[in-house]
């Protein structure tokens, strides 16, 4: 399916991204788009705050929304998750459609459904423990008195949009966040370890994905 420059492109464990020739970019990687989530973002991002009764995730970058969609499948049961997303440009309702009918069971379905379907801007309870706010932005737009317990920095790569990685980038990453929280990315770019220590950030490097050497999880030290 394509639509414009962009085209759903199923990846080698079953599940779907959006793939771009003309910008060379993936909103996922082929390998597997499902699998790579699970690895960067939920293994090493959200169970990383297990412990916690009560957690505030902002993502940059909700794409196809399938990070929001595995946070709501794999967070504890108890623990209440507020998670708010930018998005400056929202997938097709084409591709939305066929990312619904293509998840694993109806739950995950209406979930994803509902994650994309619901108005921006205003926080909504997809789940009794799971509240979303979307936001129209890009992150240099977004501006909050509110700071969060993990970052998923999901943004294009370098080549795409080289500021998402800069120090000036870094320094409000480092801002967002609580005391002990956590920016998690596939992104393991040296120049970009380098721009969060500068920020004051512990960079560590992580064992990436298939297809992936290495991945960052970057922490804030206080």
């Amino acid at each position: 399916m394509q639509t414009s420059d962009w085209a759903l492109t199923k990846t080698e464990d079953g599940s779907f991204t959006l793939i771009s020739e003309k910008l060379g970019e993936n909103y996922h990687s082929l390998h597997g788009a499902y699998s790579e989530s699970m690895h960067v973002y939920i293994q090493n991002g959200l169970l990383n705050k297990i412990d916690s009764k009560a957690i505030s995730i902002l993502e940059v970058g909700l794409g196809t929304g399938l990070n929001c969609l595995l946070t709501i499948e794999n967070k504890p049961v108890d623990q209440t998750v507020y998670y708010a997303a930018l998005e400056p440009f929202p997938i097709k309702a084409a591709f939305i459609d066929h990312l619904v009918q293509a998840q694993k069971n109806v739950k995950m379905g209406n979930n994803l459904a509902a994650i994309h379907i619901n108005e921006w801007n205003d926080k909504i309870m997809l789940e009794p423990t799971f509240g979303l706010k979307k936001l129209k932005l890009t992150f240099q737009e977004f501006e909050t008195q509110e700071t969060f317990d993990i970052i998923y920095y999901d943004a294009f790569g370098a080549h795409i949009q080289a500021e998402m990685w800069d120090e000036n980038n870094c320094q409000k990453l480092y801002k967002l966040l609580k005391a002990n929280g956590i920016v998690i990315t596939y992104c393991a770019k040296g120049s970009f370890k380098r721009n969060l220590k500068n920020a004051g950030f512990s960079a560590e490097p992580l064992p990436g994905p298939k297809g992936k050497r290495e991945i960052t999880r970057a922490r804030k030290l206080v």
